[in-house]
């Protein structure tokens, strides 16, 4: 395993970011720390083939105030490349996803002569140079956006978040082109060249390089195909014949349902979790897009329960966690869920030691054989909190079943990833 987080223990001063590697068992096998005098956060992260990780959060060290970064860390723990969106702050990188050599991020930043606060969406190849970057706005009109997570479609992205006019804020789901173009009208466009980055390739990520030119990547062994309309999607080769249904690219658009994160489900759907609110009450919400109507949605919890995290354990089941708080005491308690994907029945949840006083969820990771959920934890509600991975096997869901393994104790400790 690898997780990523923050410490107060701090070697420089403020919090460092903190880039943790465990065997299976749980064990400490590495352990570095980045940033500097100020406060240094990793809150997401993503492996790559070789043994290399990439890490986004926030830096006031490398940015001067709480800014947007991401950073290379190679096999040994060196830190090998970062790139901060400073200039334009507050800004946090919420979200990285990995595509052959190219790495995909999305959060959001604040427009130094506007003030507004933009969705940022962000591609950089594997020596840290930037590929693309432009601001985002998830839902239609002059409000503010940020992007909380995303995922990469067979053809395009699935953007989750929240918009904003000047009094309230919407729950947004938003599907982006391969370039992070919110309009049909703009998809497929490469912003510095004229006719975009098509080479007819169906098996081909296309995507423009400011110095390079156009880049086609390679796509996974699959059948997807273009037909030539730009407001089509999930295009199948079928006979020979390349054949599509309509896209959808408004935004959907969530009454009292706030998402919090997202991940690939099957061929072009994905699924988001967060809470949902009404008659008093907050309940861990899940949902299958493109989408089931509202009475295909689900929720589960009897009171105060938050999704934060899903990944999916197989073809059929989804691992989602979060947080439940408990009435009237405070107390705030880790939360692990195994269901299926369209059907609450067969929910089952764990309820990671409920004696502390206060516990998290920060990332979340699943297979058809583990569930394993990180975050940290406080057990008398002091300034020592724990940082706290916990291991769950699928075939034994059971809180008697759950590995807990607890670090640190000295200063604030967490797992973001």
């Amino acid at each position: 395993y690898a997780a990523t987080g923050w410490t107060s223990d701090s070697l420089y001063g403020g919090n460092d970011a903190l880039f943790v590697e465990l065997n299976v068992n749980g064990a400490i096998m590495a352990s570095h720390r980045y940033g500097g005098t100020l406060d240094d956060v990793g809150q997401t992260i993503a492996r790559l083939d070789d043994g290399t990780a990439v890490v986004g959060g926030y830096s006031a060290t490398a940015g001067g105030s709480e800014a947007g970064w991401i950073y290379k860390i190679d096999e040994f723990g060196k830190q090998t490349w970062q790139k901060v969106f400073s200039g334009s702050t507050p800004s946090r990188v919420n979200s990285v996803s990995v595509l052959g050599t190219l790495v995909f991020a999305a959060g959001y930043w604040t427009d130094g002569k506007s003030k507004k606060t933009e969705g940022l969406f962000t591609i950089v190849d594997d020596a840290g140079e930037t590929v693309l970057q432009r601001a985002v706005q998830l839902a239609a009109g002059e409000g503010a956006s940020a992007i909380n997570g995303f995922v990469l479609l067979p053809k395009g992205i699935a953007a989750v978040g929240l918009s904003k006019t000047a009094t309230v804020s919407t729950a947004t789901i938003r599907r982006l082109s391969d370039y992070a173009d919110s309009t049909c009208a703009a998809a497929g466009k490469c912003w510095d060249t004229k006719d975009g980055c098509d080479d007819g390739d169906p098996c081909t990520r296309d995507s423009c390089h400011a110095a390079l030119g156009c880049q086609n990547t390679k796509r996974a062994d699959g059948a997807t195909c273009t037909d030539g309309t730009a407001c089509t999607r999930v295009d199948t080769c079928i006979a020979g014949k390349c054949t599509g249904i309509p896209r959808v690219w408004t935004e959907t658009q969530l009454v009292n349902r706030f998402p919090n994160g997202s991940t690939a489900w099957a061929d072009d759907s994905f699924i988001v979790v967060g809470n949902a609110t009404g008659n008093g009450t907050t309940k861990g919400w899940w949902a299958v897009y493109p989408g089931p109507d509202p009475s295909e949605q689900f929720t589960h919890g009897s009171h105060s329960t938050t999704f934060s995290w899903v990944a999916k354990v197989n073809d059929e089941a989804i691992a989602i966690a979060g947080r439940r708080r408990v009435n009237g005491t405070g107390a705030q308690r880790m939360l692990v869920v195994m269901t299926g994907a369209t059907n609450d029945a067969s929910a089952n949840e764990v309820v990671i030691d409920p004696t502390v006083s206060w516990s998290d969820v920060y990332g979340l990771a699943a297979n058809s054989d583990r569930i394993v959920a990180v975050g940290a934890m406080d057990t008398a509600k002091s300034t020592n909190n724990s940082a706290v991975l916990i291991e769950v096997p699928v075939a034994n869901f059971s809180k008697a079943n759950a590995a807990v393994r607890k670090f640190g104790g000295t200063g604030y400790n967490a797992f973001g990833a």
